[in-house]
Order: structure tokens, then sequence, then C-alpha cells
């Protein structure tokens, strides 16, 4: 007996071994960092691959933490779809799904939200922003607390109220990351945790948003952007929500020379180009997955409108 459980100790190290070595690397990984008021330091890692999807991967490092937070301080995070979902797991690792990265046109990303359970407030969340400065694919990278940011358009007024931090012009965000603190024009990141006792922690996260897209990540190419304002608008989309179409643009108004249509991920899903007579764009998303879908309209001259819809 001795010897079989031997054996099967054995087995089970090489097999550990084994899968440590072969654990996949992303395309993309950076570490974001955490400290709280005393020094209390944690970090979580965020990334992008083509190879995976946007809930769990085990292959490339993500975990499934079930257990307490830390009573002082600790940070989990998980996709920020999968939140949205109440489908989510909570890692110190995520790695988001990228195009191919073969193609020039496609720019690694992150996009995860960090939940920071702290006793000691405030928290000073950081990151490596040389890489980000050097890489013009990250110039839209933000991080943010709030997330109403999900819920208004490009260069609305409502952006001005956006708590949030760029991530090429700052290295670091000092902000409060509890319930205690959150303002009251503020739409939080939280999650309900199980403690040891048998009571539940209310923790709140922000938003780590690194990529490119105006449309998508606006915060930070509104105030570095050297474009006119008077150059862009936003898109007459019809009907709004949708179930089968949805039309870009209405009659009489000039018309867009490219339509593009892209998923809350940044993933391009749509992109025609449209009739020289100026006649609205008819666009079928009766196959989309219900959600939030982008619209961007190119107009002569660089001008562009921005706008959403909801697929049902």
């Amino acid at each position: 007996m001795k010897q079989i459980l031997g054996c099967l100790v054995v087995i089970f190290s090489i097999s550990v071994t084994l899968h440590s070595q072969t654990q996949a690397i992303p395309t993309f990984e950076t570490t974001i960092w955490f400290e709280d008021a005393v020094g209390n330091r944690d970090s979580i890692i965020v990334g992008s691959d083509p190879l995976v999807n946007d809930q769990y991967n085990p292959d490339f490092g993500e975990t499934d933490i079930k257990t307490p937070f830390d009573s002082i301080f600790e940070v989990r995070a998980t996709h920020r779809l999968s939140y949205h979902r109440r489908q989510y797991i909570l890692s110190k690792k995520v790695v988001a799904r990228m195009d191919d990265p073969s193609n020039p046109s496609v720019c690694p990303f992150a996009d995860a939200v960090c939940f920071v359970k702290a006793k000691y407030q405030p928290v000073k969340v950081s990151w490596d922003q040389p890489l980000l400065v050097d890489n013009t694919c990250f110039d839209a990278s933000f991080v943010t607390p709030n997330l109403r940011w999900e819920l208004v358009l490009p260069f609305d007024l409502d952006w001005n109220s956006i708590r949030a931090k760029c991530m090429t012009r700052n290295s670091d965000y000092e902000l409060y990351l509890d319930t205690k603190h959150i303002p009251s024009n503020e739409v939080p990141y939280l999650i309900k945790h199980p403690r040891a006792n048998g009571m539940e922690d209310s923790i709140t996260g922000v938003v780590i948003a690194i990529g490119r897209g105006l449309w998508l990540y606006p915060l930070c190419r509104i105030a570095s952007s050297s474009e006119s304002l008077l150059g862009l608008g936003y898109s007459h989309l019809s009907p709004n929500p949708t179930s089968e179409t949805v039309t870009v643009g209405v009659k009489g108004e000039p018309g867009a020379q490219l339509v593009q249509v892209f998923n809350m991920e940044g993933r391009l899903l749509i992109e025609t180009t449209a009739s020289s007579d100026n006649a609205p764009v008819s666009l079928a998303v009766a196959d989309f997955p219900p959600g939030v879908y982008a619209v961007v309209e190119h107009l002569e001259h660089g001008k562009r409108r921005f706008g959403r819809f909801i697929k049902l």
C-alpha cells in the first residue's frame, strides 16, 4: 500500500510540474499594483490573447478563488463582461480575448474589474506607465471605479463627472474604494462575497481599461486629442432597442462614407460602405447576442458620429 501511495504522489507531482511548465503565456500582459494607506500591497496581472474566452482560462493562469477575502487587504479581479453576466470567477490574473495579433490593425488590451478589500483607505492603484506611453495602442487607457462610463456616449457632457485617471498621463491613482465613500452620482462595481463567519462583505472595484478606441474609451482622448469637437456628433439609430435591424442615419442629413459596428470588447462586427446618395444604412443584427453595441460613422473631412444601440 505504501508503494502504491508513493507512486501516486510521484505521478501527481509530475503532473503538477508539467502543467506549470506548459502554462500558456498571453500575447500581452502587464501588472497592476495596489497599496493601502498603511503600506500593505497586492497586485493583479491583466492582459489579452486570441486563444482565451471571456470567462475563465486556467491554462493562462486564471484561478477561481472562492475563499473569503483577507480581512485587512486583498485584491482579486474578473472579466468585466463576466461581472455583468453575474457568472464571474475571482482571480489574481485576467486575460481578455483579442483578435489575431498578426493583423497590424489589432491592438492588445485589458478589460478587467479589480475588487479591493481594504481596511485602511485610501488605496493607491499604480501601473507601468512607460509601457503604455510607448505604444499608441494604449493611448485611450484609463482606470475608473464608476460603472457610468459604460452608460454614456463619447463626448457626452456626463463624461466630465466620471471619476477616472488616464493611464498614459499618470502612473498611479489614489482613491477610496469602499461602500462608505461612493459619490451620490456614481454607480459602483460591487460584489457580495462570503466571510468566514457566514456573513457577506460588500466589496467595490475599479475597471482597468487598457486599449485603443476613441469610441469605446474616450475619457483620455478627449483631453489629449487635437481633433475639434465640432467634427464629432451623435448617430441617429432606429429602432433602438432593436431585435432585427438598426438603421443608421436619417434622410436629409449628410451620410457616412463608412459605418462600423463594434461589440463592447472592441471587436469589429460590421464594416460597410454607405451608398453615394446619402441614404440611411440598414444593418442586420438579428444574429447578435443581446447586449450593447457601438456604432461609428466616418464622414467627410475626418468627421465622425458615434452612437450605441441595444440588441434585445
